[in-house]
């Protein structure tokens, strides 16, 4: 039991110390990958306030035109 106990330390020591190095390699890469997400989400919001106004729009040329064709 004590044997089995050592390896899983020594089991979770090793995969702290990969763990490690592994995170600054890859911190880089997450930045890389937010800017390209938040560049892409805010040309998504753009795009649904251009479709939004056009809507309002249509929507007013619509009831202006309903409301004095009468």
């Amino acid at each position: 039991m004590k044997n089995e106990l050592d390896d899983i330390k020594s089991m979770w020591q090793q995969a702290k110390e990969s763990g490690q190095h592994q995170k600054t390699a890859d911190v880089n890469a997450l930045i890389t990958l937010g800017e390209a997400k938040k560049k892409s989400m805010l040309a998504a919001h753009y795009g649904n306030a251009l479709v939004l106004s056009i809507t309002v729009a249509v929507l007013i040329f619509y009831f202006y035109y309903l409301y004095h064709s009468k």
